[in-house]
């Protein structure tokens, strides 16, 4: 198995401006940092040793600026590790014991020929670097993965605590550089694809997706997406749109012994992918330092930690094998409760599946199907998913008005009345879109439709509360004079 890192510069995207604030010229390199690494399958290697852990902590400490590092700070690399063992396994580490974990040989080999492929890919962030995560990155990569992984640098982590909409646009782009990264690799199959995403990106990789929706599977562990800190942060993302998240998705949460209430669980994001396979994991004891914080590295955790692990791991890879390749094994793996799988049944806290509706047309393909005339189609489409789903949003009213317009525009009344009782039928509490239905019968002449629906417009404006006095007599007198002029013709 091997490993590259790509330090590269995005020339699109910038960290600081050409001038300062004093008018001073910004000196050295303004350009977005990115650090690639890629794990692959490679063909067996001689002569050559694997990496040792440490190389990875020290690209960590270099993904802000690619500079090389002094002793001094090879060695802060380290002292992460340190206490992450305090916090997150309650475990002090000796002197010893760091020189020991750091020198831990991984099974992965720096810049080995690749083997040949082409082989499913995996797109991955995080917060950290690629000591954060490299025993599944190198575990994924044995079993037949090429995984690119991009960190975050300190500017964006600032930004998400900040402004987090702007961090998870910079992070979007990230994946997507990835993506179109692996479009050059020889060995790649970029069409069978899987996110991954690690604490903050876990919003990022189903952003990703509801974005560009070209990948086979999600993967979230301890995404802000299921807790109450990040559940409305990842609603207000212009991206976020439930329907076109119809691919299979994993998410495992941490546990905690005694949660605040920003790390609550909050299963909306979950329960609002209706259309997508879903699978929710906490595990036993597993807290956020073991899930995001790749403890796996000590030589000394509890046992059923490093089984946790295992079964973390195991569980991934089935899910990807399960959705990419569609293996019956892994297939199988998911639906078999862990004892059927060879793991103590105590490993598991709680674990909920939930199996997806039929999918749905994507805005943008719903809009297709209406804007080549086939709106009964679209109706009934539009009725089947609220059967299935009562929930569901397919359109707004002021879409379904912008698609009667460009039909009037054809002059084609016909298909403007298809539309305009569509509307009414979706939005039976707006007086506006009755009262644009009598307007569409009347245009085809038909005063019995017409007059039903300006009267029913009239009630319905009369309960609306939102409206001021003074233009709401101005809608009721409207309505009173169309209703004249129908009896008047």
């Amino acid at each position: 198995m091997g490993f590259q890192v790509i330090s590269h510069y995005d020339r699109g995207r910038y960290v600081q401006p050409k001038i300062d604030f004093e008018g001073k010229t910004n000196v050295g390199e303004k350009a977005l940092p990115l650090q690639v690494s890629i794990w692959y399958p490679a063909e067996a290697t001689s002569g050559k040793t694997a990496m040792r852990f440490e190389e990875y902590l020290y690209l960590d400490g270099q993904k802000n600026t690619f500079q090389p590092l002094s002793e001094v700070d090879k060695k802060a690399a380290a002292e992460g590790i340190r206490f992450l063992a305090k916090v997150g396994a309650d475990i002090d580490l000796s002197d010893t014991d760091l020189q020991t974990i750091r020198r831990t040989p991984t099974t992965a080999y720096r810049d080995a020929k690749p083997a040949i492929g082409p082989f499913p890919v995996i797109i991955s962030g995080l917060d950290g670097g690629p000591g954060s995560a490299h025993i599944l990155y190198e575990y994924l990569a044995s079993q037949g993965y090429v995984v690119l992984s991009t960190p975050s640098i300190n500017r964006t982590a600032t930004l998400q605590a900040t402004r987090p909409q702007v961090a998870l646009g910079e992070r979007i782009d990230n994946l997507e550089f990835l993506l179109a990264f692996a479009h050059t690799l020889a060995q790649t199959d970029p069409m069978r694809l899987g996110v991954l995403g690690i604490n903050f990106d876990g919003m990022t990789a189903l952003l990703f997706q509801m974005k560009n929706m070209q990948a086979d599977a999600v993967v979230s562990i301890d995404g802000w997406e299921g807790k109450n800190a990040g559940s409305q942060t990842l609603k207000e993302s212009p991206y976020f749109e439930a329907t076109k998240m119809r691919v299979p998705y994993l998410l495992v949460l941490q546990d905690e012994k005694h949660p605040g209430p920003s790390l609550q669980p909050n299963s909306s994001i979950f329960d609002a992918f209706a259309y997508s396979d879903r699978y929710h994991y906490v595990l036993r004891g597993m807290n956020h330092a073991f899930l995001t914080g790749n403890l796996g590295v000590l030589p000394n955790i509890p046992t059923e930690k490093r089984t946790a692990y295992q079964f973390l791991y195991q569980t991934i890879f089935s899910f990807f094998e399960a959705s990419i390749r569609k293996t019956p094994v892994s297939v199988n793996f998911l639906k078999q409760t862990a004892p059927q799988n060879g793991f103590p049944e105590s490993i598991i806290k709680s674990v909920v599946t939930s199996r997806a509706f039929p999918a749905v047309p994507t805005r943008e393909e719903f809009e297709k199907i209406v804007m080549v005339g086939d709106i009964e189609r679209a109706t009934l489409i539009y009725r089947e998913g609220k059967r299935r789903n009562p929930h569901l949003i397919l359109f707004d009213e002021q879409t379904l008005n912008l698609y009667a317009f460009r039909f009037s525009r054809q002059s084609k009344p016909e298909k403007v009345l298809a539309i305009r009782q569509l509307t009414a039928e979706a939005f039976p509490h707006s007086f506006r879109s009755w009262e644009q239905l009598g307007n569409a019968y009347q245009a085809i002449n038909n005063k019995t439709q017409a007059r039903h629906s300006f009267e029913t417009a009239l009630t319905l404006l009369a309960k609306d509360e939102a409206l001021d006095m003074a233009p709401k007599e101005q809608l009721r007198k409207a309505l009173l004079d169309k209703l004249k002029s129908l009896e008047a013709n």
